[in-house]
């Protein structure tokens, strides 16, 4: 050890053992340690002391702690961070793998589909940082760690920390936050005014090195590297390596734009943008509409044992209720089957993308009323449209027959939209239509388009015109209701949080607005799914969905989604099974094709003891929505209370992929790897609050010592801070650690948990995990099952006494 380590070593707190240097840098040094308790190993980076002098003690120390909230699958986090002997250093986890430089440097490069993974993967975190104000400003390979092509961002800590601490004085003695193979020009510039589209540039460096083997510029001398980034155009990809798509090298190039406003907006557009085009790479969403109706024959055919076990399970654990309605989903079998793809502004005006949005949304929810028609969700159009990608493409991605494809453009001084249906698999156009937009854009205008693209559909197919319900969705609030749509789309929990402001604010502008309610209402029951934070009690949430849904339907009667909200509630907080079967029979006969209505009603058909139509609803959720994650969430959890483990692993690691913010996504794949015999590869993945579900994997590959740490360590926060961290409750937390104990077999602590979790909130744990293996022993246990009871029994009395209002 040398004098440095042995100086570090002599003034860190007791528990930490460093072992050896594992890596250094410019500014850093990490090293390789061992905590006593929890007994672990982890990475502790110390600044250089001249960095220290620089930064100051105080600074560094606030910053960090405030990096230290960020939550994010793919962000390492920090555990701890403190002053020793005038050394700044932070603790992080260790993670066992390579940095992505160094896979570079074995490989050459990584395979396309890999390296628009990991590209997503970092924009994601990138994405998440910068909505809460933090940039990077030193993204490159060798702060990215990789864990079986799993991608975690360090040193987010000193971005914060030296950001902060930025001044002329700092500047001048060259403590600048960047590395030149991968600074933007206005980085390269000196240019003070920086901001995400930095990071955004800096991820285009890195893909571009992931793909042909080499940064864009090069790595020679730093004054020639940089004047580069700032004069040069990047090579196309195609010249370096022909194989790799057009599409994705297009995408390399906007993120290399020189000017920051011609890269992607944000970070979350870019990833977005790079999980499409490793969709379309790997045939990946045709191999999983493919895989689902494989698989529908396989677990119904070949799992009939499992299925009869489970719906015993299902009856055995009544909701509510003597009476059982029955509620049967929509045959899967229509007369045409569509893809309404976002109407392109090819004007080139900014102020019409608004109006061409409004059109493709106002367009899908009219045709999702007819129930000969299957149509794609307005989710997947939106993740498939933006690359515009042929018919032959959209066909096999969506599994639709007929494509509607519209434009709007300027002739004449005018805007016009044209738009034609066609056949995708022959390229006929069955029908075409043309258009013009007199006067001012108002809400009024867009709703007559959107009818044009509605009646040309009906004349293309040759079905009755029917009444339209686009006009009920209109009002002063339509505006924010639909971002509040797309923001719920997302799952996550920056989305939940926006998607709950945006339904507040159309509430606001129009307090007879139905559509808003409804929002309102199944926004803070997902988030209550999601185990969000969203500022008010779970039970209080759940109450308040309930009056929102409720005023929904009492404002608009006819309005299909409303139905879907409160079944959703009533449903998911042990309300009578009855009145949620009614209400989604209502909701799936005024609009059979709303994806969102669909999935949902499945777990009505889990309480009434039918697995297999559950299942059959939740595939054909999938259908109408194969880019959306909460659709392969629905088949994780469905999978899972079937036995088939394997199965829920794979959707669940579907939904990440397509969402990559998502976290209880990894949970549901963590669960299926771990009763399914897998539970090496369980470690492998960042579960953030649910990490008790890694205690179960580290038991059952024999690590039980530090399983048990695990468990330990999670029960003492949350006892300390009951209410969870700033983006989650304390309910996922609750609930792996009831899934641990289950685990290794102790009953008493399982329920404790799981009381726990239930007294938080009304969806504490998901009655598809209990019910299935792994509480068997748990649920045979009378006194268990007593107070299991005595629990879930006393759930729905209480949402309905915070169901006054919905604020």
């Amino acid at each position: 050890m040398n004098d440095f380590a042995a100086r570090l070593q002599a003034a860190l707190p007791e528990r930490y053992t460093l072992e050896r240097e594992i890596g250094r840098g410019g500014m850093s040094t990490v090293y390789l340690a061992r905590e006593r308790h929890p007994n672990r190993h982890v990475a502790i980076k110390v600044l250089d002391p001249a960095v220290t002098v620089k930064l100051g003690r105080e600074r560094f120390l606030r910053e960090v702690d405030f990096i230290s909230n960020l939550t994010h699958p793919h962000i390492v986090p920090i555990f701890a961070a403190g002053d020793a002997d005038g050394l700044l250093y932070f603790v992080m986890p260790y993670v066992e793998g390579q940095t992505l430089s160094g896979r570079i440097s074995r490989d050459g490069g990584l395979p396309v589909a890999t390296a628009l993974r990991v590209g997503a993967q970092i924009a994601g975190a990138l994405e998440y940082a910068h909505r809460r104000n933090i940039i990077h400003r030193d993204i490159k390979a060798d702060n990215i760690l990789l864990h079986d092509d799993f991608a975690l961002v360090t040193d987010f800590g000193v971005a914060r920390a030296i950001e902060a601490a930025e001044s002329d004085t700092i500047t001048q003695t060259g403590l600048t936050l960047g590395t030149p193979a991968y600074m933007s020009p206005e980085q390269s510039s000196g240019s003070v005014e920086i901001d995400g589209r930095a990071d955004i540039y800096s991820l285009g460096c890195m893909l571009h090195e992931m793909l042909v083997g080499s940064p864009p510029f090069g790595r020679g001398p730093t004054e020639a590297v940089l004047r580069r980034q700032i004069t040069e155009a990047p090579r196309q990809l195609r010249e370096v390596k022909p194989g790799i798509p057009e599409a994705v090298d297009a995408a390399v190039q906007r993120a290399l734009a020189k000017p920051r406003e011609e890269r992607f907006a944000t970070a979350g557009e870019f990833a977005e943008r790079l999980e499409i085009l490793r969709s379309e790479f790997t045939s990946g969403s045709r191999i999983a509409i493919a895989a689902t109706r494989e698989r529908r024959v396989g677990v119904l055919l070949l799992a009939v044992g499992v299925l009869a076990i489970a719906a015993v399970a299902f009856v055995a654990w009544p909701r509510s209720g003597a009476v059982q309605l029955s509620l049967t989903t929509i045959a899967q079998s229509y007369a045409e089957s569509l893809a309404v793809l976002p109407v392109e502004n090819a004007t080139g005006l900014g102020e019409i993308d608004g109006l061409a949005d409004a059109v493709t949304y106002d367009a899908i929810n009219s045709l999702l009323d007819v129930p000969e028609l299957k149509v794609s969700s307005y989710i997947s159009v939106r993740r498939l449209g933006s690359q515009r990608p042929g018919p032959r493409e959209i066909v096999d991605s969506l599994g639709v027959r007929l494509i509607l494809a519209s434009q709007l453009r300027e002739s004449g001084g005018a805007v016009r939209l044209d738009a034609q249906l066609l056949d995708g698999t022959t390229d006929q156009v069955l029908s075409r239509g043309s258009w013009a937009i007199d006067g001012v854009i108002t809400e009024k205008v867009e709703h007559g388009l959107a009818r044009r693209l509605v009646e040309l559909v009906n004349e293309g197919v040759g079905l009755e015109d029917r009444p339209e319900r686009a006009a009920a969705l209109h009002g002063p609030g339509y505006e924010s209701y639909r971002l509040g749509t797309h923001w719920l789309g997302r799952r996550t929990s920056e989305g939940v949080l926006r998607a709950l402001e945006y339904f507040k604010q159309a509430i606001r502008l129009d307090s007879t607005y139905a559509p808003a309610f409804e929002g309102l209402s199944s926004a803070y029951m997902l988030g209550l799914g999601y185990r969000y934070q969203t500022g008010v009690d779970g039970y209080e949430a759940a109450g308040r969905a309930l009056a929102a849904a409720n005023r929904a339907i009492t404002l608009d009667p006819t309005y299909p989604n409303g139905y879907a909200a409160r079944g959703f509630v009533v449903s998911r907080a042990y309300g009578p099974t009855e009145d949620a079967a009614r209400d989604f029979g209502r909701a799936l006969r005024l609009a059979p094709n709303a994806s969102q209505a669909v999935s949902w009603s499945a777990t009505v058909l889990w309480q009434q003891g039918k697995p297999d139509e559950a299942f059959a609803a939740i595939q054909r959720g999938i259908s109408l929505a194969p880019f959306s994650p909460a659709t392969h969430m629905a088949a994780a959890s469905a999978a899972f209370a079937l036995g088939q483990f394997d199965l829920a692993a794979q959707e669940a690691r579907r939904a990440t992929e397509l969402e990559p913010a998502l976290v209880e996504s990894r949970a549901w794949e963590g669960l299926g790897l771990l009763l399914g015999g897998r539970a090496n590869e369980c470690l492998s993945i960042a579960f953030g609050p649910h990490g008790g579900i890694r205690a179960a994997c580290l038991h059952a590959v024999g690590r039980t010592r530090e399983a048990a740490a695990i468990a330990d360590s999670i029960a003492r926060a949350v006892t300390d801070a009951p209410d969870g961290d700033y983006v989650y409750t304390s309910v996922p937390q609750a609930n792996a650690l009831a899934t641990y104990y289950a685990w290794i077999g102790d009953h008493e602590g399982a329920l404790r948990w799981i009381e726990f979790a239930f007294e938080q909130s009304p969806r504490g744990v998901d009655p598809r995990v209990l019910d299935s293996t792994l509480f068997n022993e748990l649920r045979q246990d009378p006194v268990a099952a007593r107070r299991l009871e005595q629990v879930t029994r006393a759930i729905w009395p209480r949402v309905e006494r915070h169901a006054d209002s919905v604020e």
